[in-house]
């Protein structure tokens, strides 16, 4: 089990490459981006944990 309670950081205006390993982050783990301008030159990223329900019958 994977449990990730998230975090956020100021940096600089994300690249193209930053933005697509967003996407592919969250393709395949259960997180979301938000990606914020904050001012010129300074972005706030956060990431959050998706809510996601899964079920299992047997």
């Amino acid at each position: 089990m994977l449990q990730i309670d998230g975090g956020q950081f100021l940096t600089q205006p994300p690249t193209r490459h930053t933005l697509t390993n967003i996407q592919v982050i969250e393709a395949f783990l259960p997180l979301r981006f938000k990606v914020q301008e904050q001012k010129p030159h300074q972005w706030y990223i956060q990431l959050q944990p998706k809510n996601i329900t899964n079920t299992v019958q047997s």
